[in-house]
Parts: C-alpha cells; sequence; structure tokens
C-alpha cells in the first residue's frame, strides 16, 4: 500500500476493520468508540489516504461543505476583516471534517437566490450567514426546511432563531463610550455604515445610552450614516461632518471608518489624539501600522470561528446538539494604543488609571 494510493478497502485488511467500519470511522459523523475511531484516523494519515468526496457524496447523501455567502460588496473587496474570518473558519471547520465553500451573491442576484440555490440544490450541508438583519428575509426558509444554518451576529428578539455567533457589540460600544465620558469628553460624532445589521443597531443605541448618562453636562452625539465606503465619498463626508460639529471624539463602527476618520481629520489639519480621540473595532492590522495606533476593539475572530464550526458540528450531528450551546457572544477586547486622549482642559483623571480600569473591566 503505497503512501497517497491507499483506499478504503486496504485500510480495513490492514486494521481487520470492515469497510464499513472504516467509512463510519473517517465520516467523522458516528457514534462508535473513540479509541476506534483514532485508531482508523492515525492508520488514514500514515497511509496518506485521501476520501473521494464524489463517491462519499453518494454513499452519505452529504457534501462535507458548509456554505459561506458573500455579498457583491464583500467580493468586490475582500478587506482584512473578511479575509480573516474565512481563514481562521476554513481551518476551525476542518477540524470537524468540515470544508468552506464560498458563494458570491453575484450582480443582478438576491441573498435570498443564494440561500435559495443552496437549500435546493443542496450545493452544501450547511450555511454559516454573516451581515444578518432584523427581520432577515433568509432566516424564515432556512427555519422552515429545517435547513442547518448558524448566523455570524445574533438577532434583535432573543428567540428569533437559536443558532448564532456573536461579537458582543453592546459591551464593546458602552466600553469605548465610557473611556471617552471618564476622558471628559461630550462632543461626539459616531460613524456607522450604511449596512443594516444587528450588530449596527445594537453598536449604535448602546453607545447612545451611554453617551446620554455618563457625563455632566450631558453629551451632544451626532450620528453619520456613510453612504458608500469608497473613499473619494467617504472622506469629505467625514470632514464635512468634522467642520460642522467640531467633535472632541469620534466612535466608528469599524476599524476602517476610524482610520478613514484619522485621515480626514489629518487633512483639515487637525491632530489626532491632541484635537480628536478616535475609537474604532475590529483590531485590523493596519490600526498598529499608521500613527498614532489606533485604540479598538479586537473581536477574537478565531474564537468565533471556533464556535462556528462547534455550532455546524453539533447540528450535522457530530456530536449531541443538546450537549452544546448553539448561542455564543463573544466579548471584544479593549486594545488601547495611541488615538485617545483627554479632552483640552477637562478636570479627568490620570490617563493611564482610567486606561487601567477599562482594561480590568474588559
Amino acid at each position: 500500500m503505497s503512501r497517497g494510493n491507499a483506499t478504503l478497502k486496504d485500510l480495513a485488511k490492514k486494521l481487520d476493520l470492515s469497510i464499513a467500519t472504516v467509512s463510519r470511522a473517517l465520516s467523522g459523523r458516528s457514534s462508535m468508540p473513540k479509541a476506534t475511531r483514532e485508531r482508523v484516523e492515525t492508520a488514514a494519515r500514515e497511509a496518506g489516504y485521501i476520501p473521494n468526496r464524489a463517491a462519499r457524496s453518494l454513499v452519505s447523501g452529504r457534501t462535507g461543505l458548509a456554505a459561506l455567502a458573500l455579498s457583491e460588496r464583500h467580493a468586490d473587496s475582500l478587506n482584512e476583516p473578511v479575509c480573516y474570518l474565512i481563514t481562521e473558519l476554513s481551518s476551525a471547520l476542518s477540524h470537524h471534517g468540515i470544508d468552506l465553500l464560498l458563494t458570491t451573491v453575484k450582480p443582478g442576484q438576491s441573498d435570498m437566490e443564494v440561500v435559495d440555490e443552496i437549500i435546493h440544490a443542496r450545493k452544501a450541508d450547511a450555511l454559516i450567514l454573516t451581515g444578518v438583519r432584523d427581520g432577515d428575509p433568509r432566516i424564515a426558509p432556512l427555519v422552515q426546511t429545517g435547513f442547518p444554518f448558524v448566523a455570524y451576529g445574533r438577532p434583535q428578539e432573543p428567540d428569533a432563531w437559536t443558532t448564532w455567533v456573536d461579537s458582543d457589540a453592546t459591551s464593546a460600544a458602552v466600553q469605548a463610550a465610557q473611556l471617552l465620558v471618564d476622558l471628559g469628553h461630550r462632543r461626539f460624532v459616531l460613524i456607522r455604515s450604511p449596512e443594516d445589521t444587528t450588530f449596527r443597531d445594537r453598536w449604535t443605541m448602546s453607545v447612545k445610552h451611554t453617551l446620554t448618562l455618563g457625563g455632566v453636562p450631558p453629551a451632544q452625539v451626532t450620528t453619520l450614516t456613510i453612504k458608500q465606503r469608497d473613499r473619494a465619498t467617504l472622506l469629505p463626508e467625514i470632514k464635512d461632518a468634522l467642520e460642522r460639529v467640531e467633535p472632541t471624539a469620534i466612535l466608528a463602527l469599524d476599524d476602517d471608518l476610524a482610520l478613514a476618520s484619522i485621515d480626514a481629520a489629518t487633512g483639515l489639519g487637525w491632530h489626532v489624539p491632541e484635537q480628536l480621540s478616535v475609537i474604532g473595532f475590529g483590531a485590523s492590522r493596519a490600526g498598529t501600522l499608521l500613527p498614532p495606533g489606533l485604540t479598538t476593539f479586537d473581536p477574537d475572530v478565531r474564537q468565533c470561528a471556533k464556535c462556528l464550526a462547534q455550532v455546524l458540528d453539533a447540528l450535522l450531528g457530530g456530536g449531541d446538539p443538546r450537549a452544546h450551546s448553539l448561542r455564543h457572544s463573544i466579548r471584544p477586547k479593549l486594545v488601547s494604543r495611541g488615538s485617545h486622549c483627554p479632552v483640552r482642559n477637562a478636570p479627568v483623571e490620570d490617563l493611564s488609571e482610567i486606561r487601567k480600569r477599562h482594561m480590568e473591566n474588559a
């Protein structure tokens, strides 16, 4: 049996097991004893066994794939957070014997058409939803057909559906807003994306609630919802808001918007953080490279990906769903860098003490 050419029959003969037993052990969907499964998996690795996906699909009725549908916007601009999510998802799913299938929403096609195609053509065994919206129309057909899915984002209503993994927008929003209030800031611009997602809505609501309760006098809060993400449109929008409101701080929904805010402020001759504090979300690599270093929140995409894979594995029969939580809320962690400081002439505590307190609360 040469390495790389092994068949199920070869493995069964070597291990003195039936072909059916070897097949079940390698499928990752069997309740057979752990020792037997590990013995088969070890022998398969040593022999360089490569399963025939087409043959396995005919026998099991499964593809071994989980689909991640990328919107046209994501496909046209695979930015760092999206690429990182794809990489971590692929790795996490592979540990459960599942491969990641990327599919795009083509121009003129709707998200619903992609979901319908995946369900009815059985292109994948399960679906991962991103960009989840309140009342998302993709959810109902998935629930009605019983097609396995997990949302990367939670619903506004707790019981709208049961399978989701979420980076907790509320905790990050509250901590960011309170940090700036503690530093004496009272005039804010909130910058958010045009995509109507539950993450955006919870972040906005939590920031506004914290700012209106957090200081005396009450904070002045202006919300800027950008029209589109291309910099030719984005930078003038932000510059206009800065000149109109003259904020001392910006809270941005993601790092791309936060870094664009720093660019816009610099273009107006403003100094960050002395004249304008900026806090983002996402912990992108660019935030570490561009001065003064962006204060942001790390959503722990790796842990989110592991939880997404765990939920899918449980739904597809790799484990007892009752033994695993099908809802996971991951708390982002504050990454304190150089883009925030006390507002000028404000009677605030020493910055190091404020940072220490917020890091302890993270």
